[in-house]
Order: C-alpha cells, then sequence, then structure tokens
C-alpha cells in the first residue's frame, strides 16, 4: 500500500508471507519512505526509513523453544541490507527520474505558453497529500 503522508512524505507498506518449507511461514512486513523535495532546479528523493520486519507465530516461537525469534531476527539483519541497498540503487533513482520528467514537461509547457519563449527553471517543488506535487517554475 502506498500513501501520501505529511507534506513530502510517500510511506510505502509491503505485508508478505514468507513460505518456510516444514515449518510455520513467516510474517514479513516491508516500511519504506520517500521524501520528494526540490529547488533551485534540482529534484531531491530521498529515502529516510527503510525497515523489514520478519516475524514468526507464537505458536511457533513455542515449538521451536524461542528459536524462530532468533532466526527471525536474522531474516530482519538480512532483509533490511538487502532492501536498502534496492532503494537506493533502484526505486530511489527510478521516481526521482519520473519527477524530473514531470517538472521538465512542465516547465517546457511554461515556456511554450510564454509569448516571449523564455526559458524556465524550477526554483520550487513540494509534495503533499492534499496538494499533490506543486512546482513553481521562473523564467531565467
Amino acid at each position: 500500500m502506498v500513501t501520501a503522508g505529511s507534506d513530502g512524505l510517500v510511506d510505502i507498506h509491503v505485508p508478505l508471507t514468507i513460505n518456510v518449507p516444514d515449518w510455520f511461514d513467516a510474517d514479513m512486513d516491508i516500511h519504506i519512505q520517500l521524501t520528494i523535495t526540490g529547488a533551485d532546479g534540482h529534484v531531491f528523493v530521498a529515502a529516510p526509513v527503510v525497515d523489514p520486519q520478519v516475524n514468526f507465530s507464537l505458536l511457533s516461537n513455542l515449538l521451536s523453544f524461542g528459536c524462530t525469534d532468533a532466526i527471525g531476527a536474522g531474516m530482519t539483519k538480512m532483509a533490511y541490507a538487502f532492501l536498502e541497498r534496492t532503494v537506493d540503487d533502484e526505486l530511489r533513482p527510478a521516481v526521482q527520474q519520473k519527477i524530473v520528467d514531470l517538472v521538465n514537461s512542465f516547465l517546457g509547457t511554461l515556456q511554450n505558453n510564454d509569448p516571449q519563449k523564455r526559458t524556465f527553471f524550477m526554483s520550487t517543488l513540494f509534495f503533499s497529500a492534499a496538494r499533490g506535487l506543486n512546482i513553481t517554475g521562473c523564467p531565467q
């Protein structure tokens, strides 16, 4: 589930079930937060939160004499390393590029609609749940 949080935030929550052969399945909850801002012609997308959590059921933990808690903690650490790299190398740059494309399209529209055909640059970019993507373009 992807939701727009407070100003500049996008919350991504992904619930998963991990199939563990010959044992109880584990639940994995992934939480990623992206912040979206921009100023002086630059778009910034950061990922301040990358948080996977792996949990087994209480019955699984009881039957394993507490071992599944340790296994879940280990799986969480492995998932964190994988997700952090994936978010930094794949997700964040892809979102940033899409927003840059939107900004460039917006600035091109401003230039095309300007009687003097001046070029424009993005002075600010704000993202919020209430207003969506708000770009301010000024002539250069």
